[in-house]
């Protein structure tokens, strides 16, 4: 064998990749002729997903085609349908031009073709022609049609081509098939219904009907067959043995004439739940973020199905409903009650949605369908020109004259932090302020939507250049669009002095104490409120006094009043401390606390006989209170009652008196808080008797008894006695025995005339 050098083998190898290459290059040359080929003369293409032409045109239901052979080289071939597998369903003869199509079916919703066969079996061959853009073929009304298809000229392949140049598609109407009940989403609180199913198909004649139902576990029941017969029918039959669960349903409808039959579901199945029902639900469709809301839903339910978790599923979250009523073994009510959560963009209203869900023994789960809730944002904030409506107005003022602190030469500041809400706190929105030096002795805060009332909490810090700090609060106050006037206390600090404050209940600390605390002004005759501390951890907190003045301390705590506590200040030395003891509050009874008509107001409204004086003790738990005012009248038989006392304090805790010496008669106090607006309190009757003071008790006990006797004197005649009776509640009003009003004296004697009039007749 000849060996050969390394120079040979170099030029060997490199004429083997010359060759390698030519031969690659050819390669591609006869691809690229041959596509070109195919594009320019529509030879048929073996039928892929990708090719346009015929390929994807969709055929609607029960759909007659012809197709009209143009040309065609050697043997007839066959005109196939094909589905979206590219499985042949039907196929036929081109018979003078024409391919007829009458046996077979189609379903909604899924693409069949059409494909020129070889009729060998081996492909499906379709023509395309590169002029005609796929998607671009005219649509009129139900018609597709398509002219001017396929270049058929020149063609020089001995392989079939064909170019159709119009086909006309016209849809005829599908069977129809109506599900009627049980309706689609629908929910059963039985096991056994009656299931009604309506049919129509003018083309060919109805045979049978078969149910069926299907479950998670496959088909649940088909068994139920009916006869059916004609163009037009309708079938109800009852079907039972449910258990918990969700279902589908459907009608298997079959039908002929007399070359063809086919059998067809309804276009889509209708499902149904076998759990509670609803039959009532009751809420509002619009409502406020943070506002409470009550949602109450009755349900039917199936009997002795035992349900061991019912659920509110509101925008999320689960609620637990524990107020389950059974008014009878199928019937359910819920009631949950539950504050609206924030909406996601604070300024802007959402829609939340909810629904019930049940958890049933052995875990299987139902929830009902989905309801929505309009949501509308609430707004607390600086007053600006977007949200005008002033709710509350804090002033800062002088403790000394009560003048308005000029804020251009004592620069103000406030740090105050708002929680707020509308339904019971659970769910509230924050906003906090803070300006560390304004020329503005006015704060407004506003209010939006202007109609709603707000309950807040707010801790204010705030103070003046040459003012000592000083704190205010709010507990559960109640905003509207009513602006309260709210006084932000001051005192020059040439004139405070700061004490350190305990606050103790026994020996133990009182911590987190809501403490307004009330100057006596001297000149005034009144204590007025100059500020609000709270008490840390160890009941302590700071304030500015002015020294050897009176001052009111009243306690609050989580809405609680604990009386208060009075204490003239003084100091020997600094630091300056002072205690405060819970156990030395007087045995005052705080006896309208939270009262009906002064909601959140603790008071003691009484009459001392011994001092002649009406007092009036208030303290608002809140924090809100504008003023408190005490009224006292002197009324008169026939004549309009005398105003005694009018007396107003602007504060949120504090006292007022009225002095009724020497005076005599019937009387009437009467105490308002200011809740924009003026909201009345309470109010007693008592009366003021010289006769009284002048017999003592031991006589009007003795007068008393006369009097009574007097009355029972009549017992042998009702009519007499119940004249007598009269008489000596009226004597007993006169000689100031009772404390009773004229109007009730007055309803006493017209009820007593009725009386003996109807016994005389």
């Amino acid at each position: 064998m000849e060996k050969v050098g390394g120079g040979e083998k170099f030029q060997f190898k490199m004429k083997k990749l010359i060759l390698l290459v030519f031969a690659v290059f050819l390669s591609l040359a006869f691809v690229s002729f041959v596509s070109a080929v195919v594009e320019s003369h529509g030879i048929p293409l073996t039928l892929t997903t990708q090719q346009a032409g015929w390929y994807g045109m969709e055929i609607k239901l029960n759909t007659n085609i012809n197709l009209t052979r143009v040309e065609a080289l050697g043997d007839y071939p066959k005109v196939k349908i094909l589905n979206s597998s590219l499985n042949v369903i039907s196929s036929s003869d081109l018979v003078n031009g024409n391919a007829t199509f009458n046996d077979f079916s189609l379903s909604a919703g899924e693409t069949y073709y059409i494909v020129v066969d070889d009729d060998a079996g081996a492909k499906y061959t379709i023509h395309y022609n590169e002029s005609v853009a796929v998607g671009t073929y005219p649509i009129v009304n139900d018609y597709f049609n398509w002219t001017g298809a396929l270049d058929h000229n020149n063609i020089t392949y001995t392989t079939r081509a064909y170019a159709i140049v119009n086909v006309e598609f016209e849809a005829k109407p599908p069977p129809k098939i109506d599900l009627i009940s049980p309706a689609n989403n629908s929910v059963l609180s039985v096991t056994g219904t009656n299931f009604t199913a309506n049919y129509s198909f003018s083309d060919y004649n109805l045979t049978n009907a078969t149910y069926y139902i299907w479950n998670s576990t496959g088909i649940f029941n088909n068994s139920v067959v009916v006869d059916i017969s004609g163009t037009e029918n309708s079938t109800t039959e009852y079907i039972d043995g449910f258990v918990l669960g969700d279902y589908e349903w459907n009608v298997l409808v079959c039908y002929r004439n007399d070359t063809y039959s086919n059998c067809s579901f309804a276009d889509s199945n209708f499902t149904f739940t076998v759990g509670a029902a609803l039959i009532d639900l009751t809420y509002n469709n619009k409502t406020y973020e943070t506002s409470s809301e009550t949602f109450i839903a009755e349900f039917d339910i199936l009997e002795g199905a035992e349900i061991s978790l019912a659920q509110l599923v509101y925008n999320g979250t689960n609620y637990t409903i524990s107020n389950l009523t059974y008014p009878n073994a199928t019937h359910l009510i819920l009631t949950k009650i539950i504050d609206i959560p924030l909406n996601p963009n604070p300024f802007q209203n959402t829609t939340n949605n909810f629904f019930f869900r049940f958890t049933y023994a052995g875990n299987q789960i139902q929830e009902t369908s989905t309801y929505n809730q309009e949501i509308g944002f609430i707004n607390l904030q600086k007053c600006n020109s977007t949200y005008s409506t002033t709710t509350l107005n804090f002033t800062y003022r002088d403790e000394f004259d009560n003048s308005e602190i000029n804020a251009n030469e004592n620069s103000t500041s406030m740090e105050a932090t708002f929680h707020y809400w509308l339904g019971y706190g659970s769910v509230y929105k924050n906003y906090s302020f803070q300006n560390l030096s304004m020329s503005d002795s006015q704060v407004k805060f506003c209010l939006y939507p202007s109609h709603i009332t707000l309950k807040t909490d707010m801790d204010m810090d705030y103070e003046a250049t040459d003012y000592s700090p000083r704190q205010y609060y709010f507990r559960n106050a109640t905003l509207t669009n009513q602006t309260r006037e709210i006084p932000l206390i001051l005192l020059l600090t040439e004139y405070s002095v700061k004490f350190f404050v305990t606050l103790k209940q026994g020996t133990d600390f009182f911590s987190d104490g809501i403490v307004t605390i009330s100057k006596y002004f001297t000149g005034e005759g009144e204590y007025r409120t100059i500020g609000m501390r709270k008490s840390d951890d160890k009941g302590e907190f700071i304030e500015y006094f002015d020294l050897d003045k009176n001052y009111k301390f009243s306690v609050v705590k989580d809405g609680v009043s604990y009386g208060t506590i009075e204490k003239w200040i003084t100091c020997q030395e600094a630091p300056c401390t002072l205690t405060l003891n819970l156990e030395d509050i007087s045995a005052d009874i705080w006896q309208g606390y939270y009262d009906y008509f002064a909601t959140n107001v603790a008071y003691n409204l009484t009459y001392d006989d011994d001092t002649k004086l009406v007092t009036f003790t208030f303290n608002d738990l809140t924090g809100l209170a504008q003023y408190f005012r005490l009224e006292v009248l002197q009324t008169k038989y026939n004549e309009t009652s005398a105003v005694i006392c009018n007396q107003t304090l602007y504060t949120t805790a504090g006292t007022l008196t009225c002095n009724l010496t020497g005076y005599e008669g019937q009387f009437t106090a009467k105490a308002y808080v200011s809740r924009s607006p003026e909201k009345f309190v309470d109010y007693f009757n008592f009366a003021i008797s010289t006769i009284k003071e002048t017999l003592g008790l031991t006589g009007i006990l003795v007068t008393l008894f006369l009097i009574i006797t007097i009355a029972l004197a009549g017992v042998w005649n009702p009519a007499v006695g119940i004249a007598l009776l009269v008489f000596s509640i009226l004597m007993m009003s006169i000689l100031g025995f009772t404390a009773l009003s004229y109007t009730t004296v007055t309803a006493v004697i017209i009820i007593g005339l009725i009386l003996i009039i109807k016994m005389r007749t």
